[in-house]
């Protein structure tokens, strides 16, 4: 069908460039292609009237005159689709092509000062109508075209689609090369009908089926139609969307919302990073004259270098995109601190990322004054804000009691989803260590320090989505509870330990050394409690999600 017409609208246009300059033997050759096209355009007159129309005289001896109907204000009016095609074909314009059925008879027209008018391709033009597109026919612009639609102007309200006749509503060139191309999306949006947000939008429907540019439906020219194609700002919002996926500016890690403190996740080595230390050494811990600490991992904004060689004009360059969007295999900033030529980052007043002189802080952006560098630690809240594969790499469960939400791209009713995640657990289960097998090993509440027993804050998770997740648990018993028992209280460089010493001492004051209820040493206690949780048959559970 669409080959049919094109060659049927080609013999249609070849006769009308020819006719004012050819002889009459020449139109004859096309003769039964035009009869054909006039009789599949139901245009019973087409091709008499072309034919009568045919002239011997040259151009110049040939009668000219104006006509308002079809020139005015410097624009070639056009009103049927036979004018679409003939645009930038170069053919004369004539008295009759205001009617398809009289198209390219009559007199030739010219413009105000004499010139004979074409249909070519650096003219103006104004439809004065809506054009309905012959049923299977495709029209665009001619190549190199340079030339302009006059118009009243685009809307946001025009109609995008009639679904009672299943008619598409072209506006601009971006819905026409859309429709043309092979390899192009063409998925009908809400936005298409303003050529600026062209790709933009709501998916358009037909019934329960999205709508798309292609040749299964009517297609009308409206009378609005613009040739230009300014900027997209669907093109914008794809490349601020390659960067920053929602967010509020380039490498952004902190967001704040309802003064609530978010940290911005994107990637496997930030979620991995999650309830994880680094060893911080602190002087020659090998000869005895320092230490070792265990510190979270810092959340680290983008870091930027002077590269200039300490000469007099500084040359700053970002080194470090922030943790959010690093390669996969570049790992986080961690607790590294900045080298004396590099620094943290600013926003200046256009909200474009810059560096900051002053800024030795990981985060600086945001940051509410006096508060901690935030870290990736089990109770801090947290945004899922793209879609994240852990490639299959050994996952160690989360015991987390802080917030995870999924925003994908930021957008609260968008879940984000986390795929390809693999736990295995094998020997002894460490209770230390988690309770549960799956990608969190549990969800718990946060501990109220200032009031034992009482939830300091309810952990959520919530729109998160796991895709690909293969889970298995050999484990059939807990690590010995002594060990575990040791290894909580020597946490944190003995502080439980200590804390539980000074317990024993007032517990002994209190209730006297043979007091009735018992030994209450703590880490007897400890013991105690791990026994019995030893025995709890849900420290083996399995899950996907949770154990």
């Amino acid at each position: 069908m669409k080959k049919r017409w094109e060659r049927l609208i080609a013999a249609v246009m070849s006769v009308v460039m020819v006719q004012t300059v050819c002889p009459p033997q020449a139109m004859a050759l096309a003769a039964s292609e035009v009869k054909e096209a006039a009789e599949y355009l139901e245009i019973d007159q087409l091709f008499s009237a072309t034919q009568s129309a045919v002239t011997t005289d040259s151009p110049e001896n040939v009668e000219t005159q104006t006509s308002a109907a079809l020139f005015q204000d410097g624009a070639v009016r056009i009103y049927h689709a036979l004018q679409l095609y003939a645009i930038g074909s170069n053919a004369v314009v004539h008295s009759g092509d205001a009617q398809a059925e009289t198209f390219g008879t009559g007199t030739v027209l010219t413009d105000d000062n004499g010139q004979v008018l074409l249909y070519d391709s650096d003219g103006s033009y104004q439809l004065m109508n809506d054009i309905a597109l012959p049923d299977g026919t495709m029209w665009t612009l001619p190549s190199g075209f340079s030339g302009t639609f006059v118009s009243e102007g685009e809307s946001t309200e025009a109609p995008l689609y009639d679904e009672d006749t299943d008619t598409i509503y072209i506006y601009n060139n971006y819905q026409l090369l859309t429709r043309a191309a092979e390899d192009e999306l063409k998925t009908v949006l809400s936005g298409d009908n303003v050529a600026e947000t062209f790709g933009l939008g709501q998916v358009v429907y037909a019934g329960d089926q999205q709508l798309e540019y292609t040749q299964d439906h009517n297609y009308v020219v409206a009378q609005s139609f613009t040739a230009q194609m300014p900027e997209l700002k669907a093109e914008e919002v794809l490349q601020e969307g390659t960067s920053w996926d929602g967010r509020q500016y380039e490498g952004q890690v902190i967001y704040y919302e309802k003064d609530v403190q978010y940290i911005l996740i994107g990637n496997k080595q930030q979620l991995q990073a999650i309830g994880e230390t680094e060893t911080i050494r602190i002087g020659i811990p090998e000869l005895g004259l320092g230490t070792t600490v265990e510190n979270p991992i810092k959340v680290t904004e983008p870091v930027w270098e002077d590269i200039s060689g300490w000469r007099e004009d500084p040359k700053w360059e970002k080194v470090y995109p922030g943790d959010a969007d690093i390669d996969e295999s570049v790992p986080l900033w961690g607790n590294k601190d900045f080298s004396s030529d590099q620094c943290g980052s600013a926003l200046d007043e256009n909200n474009q990322l810059t560096y900051n002189k002053g800024a030795q802080n990981h985060v600086n952006i945001g940051r509410v004054d006096g508060t901690s560098e935030p870290v990736y630690s089990t109770d801090a809240n947290y945004i899922i804000f793209r879609n994240i594969s852990l490639k299959g790499e050994k996952w160690t469960p989360l015991m987390f009691s802080g917030t995870m939400e999924g925003r994908l791209n930021m957008d609260p009713e968008t879940d984000a989803t986390i795929s390809d995640i693999t736990v295995n657990q094998d020997g002894k289960l460490d209770a230390s260590i988690n309770l549960g097998i799956g990608f969190f090993g549990t969800i718990t509440n946060q501990q109220n320090d200032e009031n034992v027993g009482l939830s300091g804050g309810t952990a959520k998770v919530s729109h998160l989505t796991l895709d690909t997740v293969t889970v298995a648990n050999n484990s059939t018993q807990m690590e010995e509870t002594t060990t575990v028992v040791s290894a909580l209280t020597g946490l944190l460089g003995g502080l439980l330990g200590a804390l539980g010493s000074a317990v024993d001492f007032i517990l002994d004051i209190i209730l006297g050394t043979d007091n009735v209820l018992g030994n209450l040493k703590l880490g007897d206690t400890l013991k105690r409690l791990l026994d019995a949780r030893e025995a709890a048959p849900d420290n083996f559970a399995t899950g996907a999600f949770a154990g």
